[in-house]
């Protein structure tokens, strides 16, 4: 792990055992929050949760939106709207055939 800020609020030490081990799961988790989240509001299955959320950056993967994220809240410390808020307002329908690889 690189970023202090990040280290400091999940409570992870930086480090590559540590980013491996601790960051890492600790992404993964979060990560399928935000799809049970979405999939519990929307009433929808995983597939169409995934394809939801990953139309706001259709060539990066959730976890790569996440990471986006924490570095924009905790290191920059921009204050915008959620991950979650933005892919519950979305409009555009859910595509046939959407990966659901996290």
């Amino acid at each position: 792990m690189w970023d202090n800020s990040i280290c400091k609020v999940c409570g992870v030490k930086r480090g590559p055992v540590e980013y491996v081990y601790g960051f890492i799961q600790l992404m993964k988790r979060k990560t399928n929050e935000i799809i049970e989240s979405y999939i519990e509001d929307k009433k929808c299955n995983r597939e169409q949760a995934v394809a939801a959320l990953n139309q706001f950056r259709p060539l990066k993967t959730l976890v790569k939106v996440l990471d986006e994220y924490n570095y924009m809240k905790y290191t920059r410390g921009f204050q915008g709207q959620s991950i979650a808020t933005r892919a519950t307002r979305a409009s555009s329908p859910i595509p046939a055939g959407a990966n659901n690889a996290i």
